[in-house]
């Protein structure tokens, strides 16, 4: 399934976990960066809404940036 070829900004010198951003599917790459902290940072998707947002759990992040782009 190919993807949209937007850029989606998940969050921006964020240190917990942010909003969810509606994509339309397919195929994503999935981006962050920032200081973890010993944190744990992943992608979470809810469905059948196609929502996702970037999440953060344990540890101290700080200064987390998250993209989700599509490559179709």
């Amino acid at each position: 399934m190919r993807a949209d070829s937007q850029v989606y900004p998940l969050v921006s010198n964020a240190n917990a976990t942010g909003a969810g951003v509606p994509i339309r599917g397919g195929e994503y790459m999935f981006t962050a960066d920032g200081t973890a902290g010993a944190s744990t940072i992943s992608l979470q998707i809810q469905l059948p809404a196609c929502v996702v947002r970037c999440a953060m759990t344990g540890g101290a992040p700080s200064g987390i940036n998250a993209t989700l782009a599509g490559i179709g």
